[in-house]
């Protein structure tokens, strides 16, 4: 059998890259302004409260929501995106993952979970 020949290891063999190219960073003092058709609206029911949040993304609106003493219990989420609403009924342990205390890695299982029944 006949071996096929391959590229040599070396210095000279190393891909060339172009310069670098120059991007243009917004600073922090620069705010990068969404306009309000494109945010994200939330609204949790849970327990006779409500709670509203507004992001740039799902999980900044998300993030946002804080409910004290504890979310045990089944909630009404509303989303609104686009002029599209979407609302769903989440069970006590997606509520409880997403907004009571626990650690960031169940927070992420718990808003996968909570996409896929939205859709979002």
């Amino acid at each position: 059998m006949k071996k096929k020949k391959t590229k040599k290891q070396g210095s000279k063999n190393k891909l060339k890259f172009p310069s670098a190219v120059s991007v243009e960073v917004p600073n922090s003092e620069q705010q990068i302004e969404v306009p309000k058709e494109n945010l994200i609206k939330i609204t949790l029911k849970s327990v006779g409260r409500v709670f509203k949040s507004e992001g740039k993304t799902f999980e900044e609106a998300i993030n946002k929501i804080k409910i004290s003493g504890g979310a045990r219990s089944t909630s009404v989420i509303k989303v609104e995106k686009d002029g599209k609403e979407i609302v769903k009924i989440l069970n006590a342990r997606h509520t409880n993952g997403l907004f009571g205390q626990g650690s960031p890695t169940m927070k992420a299982i718990h808003l996968k979970g909570v996409r896929a029944i939205l859709g979002v």
